[in-house]
């Protein structure tokens, strides 16, 4: 006759067996909880100046583009102004290919004179992809 063989499972495959059940009941729960989070219809994209910086001449004008929107935009137009300055008003433009929902991508404009604290940067056209 041989050795009994051993009955009892060792602790050490119960902790793995729940854990392993944990994150896949985790997993379903969060996958099942985003998709019946209400969608907007369309993309909610806000502009914020981040800096203004001197390069070579010219006045660049950093600005974050956050969508709050599920919904992605793509081939964003951002459009700057400034109040005209000795019969000079500066209208930048600049384009980013991709602003995914629920996210932030920067962008730069530069302008020909210094815009300070006037700088009104804008979205003035998306798509949805």
């Amino acid at each position: 006759m041989g050795k009994p063989r051993q009955r009892k499972t060792p602790a050490v495959e119960w902790i793995a067996g729940v854990m392993g059940v944990v994150i896949v009941l985790g997993t379903l729960g969060y996958l099942v909880f985003a998709a019946l989070q209400p969608g907007s219809g369309a993309p909610e994209l806000t502009v914020t100046v981040t800096g203004v910086r001197e390069s070579a001449g010219s006045f660049v004008v950093d600005v974050e583009v956050r969508n709050r929107s599920r919904q992605a935009a793509a081939d964003v137009h951002l459009a700057g102004m400034t109040a005209a300055k000795e019969g000079h008003a500066a209208h930048p433009r600049a384009r980013l290919d991709y602003v995914p929902g629920l996210s932030t991508r920067t962008a730069s404009l530069i302008f020909d004179l210094n815009p300070g604290r006037d700088a009104d940067v804008r979205v003035v056209g998306y798509s949805v992809p």
